[in-house]
């Protein structure tokens, strides 16, 4: 029998191209799908494994200096120091030999395993996203702050002084008097030293539970519960919403003021690979991401569990 002299495969050149179209069909389902993430939290990049956030403390306003005395000395202290950590997530989808050979349908196989590896990709930045406010009435380890309280606490001091202060309003539906009750409770919020914040409503993020009735309350021009003539003075506040359909608890509410309390950080963005597993005849594409979130300045927004 005569050898055979040249023999070749072309599998890896197919499959490589097959490869191809499966990354280009995950990028372009991961780019299409709406991204309710950025509108509830801060996004920001980061080099580092684990990034540390320290907030300062100091003195209130200017003391009077009379003639011929010194000046009044003051300090400038550490607060606590909150932590935020990146993880790598990452899935493998590998294509059989057998599903591309007896796979009529090869280009729709594609799409739709493109369309689910993208959505798997922006699943977790909208989990991670959310996972500050899901966690946030939790002060077991990695969800307490620098001060071990919750998120969202009635125990919350500052390092410096003791001094304590409340983002965790009372347990309530989401109506007008709960959402007076924020806001009264946003403005008359004091820093160390007895500082006032300047504490300006700017957002509600909102489940299921009520998807009608914060738009209700914040756009109705009388009164939004009782209907008489009384003015809707919660109009005057401007506060913009957010719906998310990735609350863990579909009642619970929270009340950001206009400066950030938490942020995902990204070491690195939705990227797509690809490989050949020669031995099994398969093609491996995968796709991956690096993130985390945390919070911080927690006074600048208040959380409600409702009922």
């Amino acid at each position: 029998m005569p050898a055979v002299v040249g023999l070749t495969t072309n599998f890896s050149n197919v499959a490589i191209e097959k490869a191809e179209n499966l990354q280009i069909a995950t990028g372009t389902a991961y780019k299409s799908t709406e991204k309710e993430y950025k509108g509830i939290i801060l996004v920001k990049s980061t080099d580092m494994l684990d990034t540390k956030r320290m907030r300062f403390e100091g003195p209130s306003a200017l003391t009077e200096q009379t003639e011929d005395t010194a000046a009044d000395r003051t300090f400038f202290s550490e607060g606590y120091i909150e932590s935020t950590s990146v993880k790598l997530y990452s899935y493998d989808m590998p294509i059989s030999w057998h599903l591309r050979k007896f796979q009529t349908k090869s280009a729709v196989m594609i799409v739709q395993m493109g369309e689910f590896l993208g959505r798997s990709a922006n699943l977790r930045f909208e989990y991670t996203g959310m996972s500050p406010l899901n966690n946030g009435f939790s002060s077991t380890a990695p969800y307490a702050g620098g001060d071990t309280a919750a998120y969202f606490s009635a125990s919350h001091a500052f390092k410096s002084t003791g001094e304590a202060y409340i983002n965790l309003l009372t347990a309530a539906d989401c109506n007008k008097t709960s959402l007076e009750s924020a806001l009264k409770t946003g403005v008359a919020l004091k820093q160390e030293n007895d500082i006032p914040v300047i504490w300006k409503a700017e957002k509600i993020v909102f489940g299921a539970d009520n998807v009608l009735k914060v738009p209700e309350l914040l756009k109705s021009t009388l009164d939004p519960e009782s209907g008489n003539n009384t003015y809707n003075a919660i109009r005057e506040f401007g506060i913009k919403k957010q719906f998310t359909h990735f609350s863990s608890d579909a009642d619970q509410w929270t009340m950001d003021s206009t400066m950030p309390s938490r942020a995902l950080l990204v070491a690195d963005g939705t990227k797509t690979y690809k490989y050949v597993d020669e031995a099994k005849k398969s093609i491996i594409v995968g796709v991956s991401n690096s993130v985390g979130s945390g919070h911080y300045d927690q006074m600048n927004s208040l959380g409600n569990q409702g009922t």
